[in-house]
Formats: structure tokens, sequence, C-alpha cells
């Protein structure tokens, strides 16, 4: 017996897509809006955290874990990024800019 979703079964592995946790996970990884990234990223992990300690403590084996365990990856993965470009649009130096040294000869030649 399956679940109906208008005309098409809805699969069982869908069913947490209607969670809280996976709703921010997804609004985390669509922000647009740089200043708030950080803070979506947060709220999902303490949401997802939450959750895992929840299906844990019911000892049920679900295909939520799998998909919590690969939001974590996924929302780690998006700060470091983050992290990153931050760093990068930061430093004055970044892109660094060729910068061609005159034509001059050299005094010691290594040919």
């Amino acid at each position: 017996m399956g679940l109906e979703n208008g005309s098409a079964p809805l699969r069982r592995e869908a069913l947490y897509r209607s969670e809280p946790w996976y709703r921010t996970y997804m609004s985390a990884l669509f922000e647009s809006n740089p200043a708030l990234i950080e803070m979506r990223i947060v709220l999902a992990e303490r949401l997802i955290a939450a959750r895992e300690v929840e299906l844990f403590n019911s000892r049920m084996l679900s295909p939520e874990l799998r998909a919590l365990n690969h939001a974590s990856l996924a929302l780690r993965a998006l700060a470091v990024c983050r992290k990153g470009t931050a760093r990068r649009t930061q430093d004055e130096s970044w892109p660094r800019r060729f910068r061609r040294e005159p034509d001059t000869p050299r005094s010691n030649p290594r040919f």
C-alpha cells in the first residue's frame, strides 16, 4: 500500500522532504544573500543533528538517516567553500596581477 501524492505514488525515501531539517537545509544550499548563508548553514546543521538523535534513539534504520548524513556533508562543503571565497575576496592581492619585468639584460645569465 503506497501513499499517493496526486496521481504518482510517493516514495518512502521522499517522506523526509517535509521535515523541518530538510527545508532548512535546502534554504541554506540555495541562499543567494551572502550575509545569510552562514546563519542558514548553522541552523540547518542544528536541525540535522537533532533529527539524527531522534532517529538513532528510535533504533530504526531509515533512508532519512542516509539523507541526513549527505546533508551534513554538503553543508560542511558549502561552509568550507564559503570560507575560501571570503578569504579570496578580502585579500587585495587576489587575483594577482601579472607584472611584466622590464626588459633589462641580466647581469648573471644562467645559460
